[in-house]
């Protein structure tokens, strides 16, 4: 019952850490009002965190409830 919706999350999360790593220019002209070039630095940083987050969540489907 819950494998589903961790995939599902998990995969979106991923996805979301994977734009942020390899275009975070083109993801902050969808969400931020001002794109400043500066901002690169800082959301490839936090890209890792989103990854392990989801394959975390894509990792925790397996366990029991």
């Amino acid at each position: 019952m819950h494998r589903t919706p961790f995939l599902v999350v998990g995969a979106f999360v991923a996805l979301i850490g994977l734009v942020l790593l390899v275009a975070p220019e083109s993801y902050f002209q969808l969400y931020a009002i001002d794109y400043v070039p500066g901002m690169d630095f800082p959301a490839r940083r936090f890209a890792l965190a989103v990854l392990a987050l989801g394959a975390l969540l894509i990792s925790a489907r397996r366990l029991e409830p």
